[in-house]
């Protein structure tokens, strides 16, 4: 039996029932950008069919033994070899990014080493598509975009995005030089681990667009995206799930039929309320209008006849702290409307300042 390295990673990431055309276990060993090559080991002999995997056995090319019995980690995830890729992970491609462990083989000793974790943090520089992005291990931090970008638009498009069990942050890149960032999931985004933050861009740097056809929030999810849309897979909050909102101007323009969060199917949440910050939104005097918070196919989990009964008290402190007592928060059907009045003063100001244009207009006629 040959010698060489075997390669454990740990993973407690969704994988997909579907097996993949080829995987990719991010080692960050080149200039921990993912969209460059070098950072990846390529796997194959690839049978991700756990939807919930707990461990993933990787061994180099050269080794042909059954090393299931020599591994530490439970049985069960993924068995297959890798080899330093060659090219980018793909559409049809997973990427792991998970701690591992090499082990060198003696016959049919096995002896493991110390784990490797991958080194955040991490970034994907340039746009990048691939079938799924699982994430398990470490508390990642991962910055989209770069100053010598060629692009002006970054996206990141994926399947899945699942992230369990671990802090996790993506963030636009400071000084990138994407203009525009978007995340367009065509299946599911899921994070796991009630203790654990997932976090969607920054207040300094909002999200343009995210996307996904279902979201399941098992953990706290912390939004900084000028829209979130969510498919006919719906939403659901679970009881481990918190979600907070940060709003910022794009709120100016959720009306009609647009919404903050939109949501194509049903909105499903436990008893934990949902908080909304408006301490990024621009305030000017005489502002006023309607504008659409969530809006959602049908509702579950939610009492419509009061809005205090499904967001928190924290959200109605900032509403009076950033826009006055001439707001409201109110259900109309299942839309959660964001009502602006101008305070008196305010709305005295604006009220003289139009009977002043009028006046003017009559004198110029």
């Amino acid at each position: 039996m040959n010698s060489g390295k075997i390669l454990s990673a740990f993973a407690c990431a969704c994988a997909s029932a579907q097996a993949f055309a080829a995987s990719f276990l991010f080692t960050g060993s080149s200039d921990g950008d993912l969209s460059n090559y070098q950072n990846y080991y390529a796997l194959s002999s690839d049978n991700s069919n756990d939807v919930y995997s707990m461990a993933i056995y990787l061994y180099p090319m050269d080794y042909d033994g059954d090393m299931k019995a020599n591994c530490p980690e439970p049985s069960g995830g993924i068995v297959g070899k890798y080899e330093a890729a060659t090219s980018l992970p793909g559409a049809g491609d997973t990427i792991y990014l998970h701690a591992y462990r090499f082990a060198e083989v003696s016959g049919d000793t096995v002896t493991w080493n110390d784990t490797v974790f991958v080194p955040y943090p991490v970034s994907i520089k340039n746009s990048l598509t691939a079938n799924q992005l699982l994430i398990r291990g470490g508390s990642p931090t991962i910055y989209l975009g770069d100053s010598a970008a060629s692009e002006s638009e970054f996206s990141l498009n994926l399947t899945n995005l699942k992230a369990g069990y671990t802090h996790t942050n993506i963030l636009v890149a400071d000084g990138a030089r994407q203009t525009k960032f978007s995340i367009n999931v065509s299946g599911d985004i899921a994070v796991r681990g009630g203790n654990n933050n997932y976090r969607f861009g920054s207040a300094s740097a909002f999200i343009d667009s995210i996307s996904a056809n279902r979201v399941i929030d098992e953990g706290n999810m912390i939004l900084f995206a000028k829209r979130f849309a969510v498919g006919s897979g719906g939403f659901k909050i679970t009881a481990t799930g918190t979600l907070t909102v940060n709003v910022d101007d794009a709120l100016f323009a959720c009306t009609g039929d647009s919404a903050l969060i939109s949501v194509e199917g049903t909105f499903e949440k436990s008893a934990n309320a949902i908080t909304f910050d408006f301490s990024n939104v621009s305030v000017f005097e005489g502002i006023s209008g309607t504008y659409n918070l969530i809006s959602a196919g049908k509702l579950v989990g939610f009492d419509t006849s009061d809005a205090h009964n499904d967001i928190s008290s924290e959200t109605f402190d900032s509403i009076a702290a950033m826009l006055g007592e001439g707001a409201s928060l109110a259900w109309n059907g299942n839309t959660l409307q964001l009502t602006i009045v101008p305070e008196p003063a305010a709305a005295a100001a604006l009220f003289g300042a139009l009977a002043a244009a009028i006046a003017a207009a009559r004198r110029r006629r």
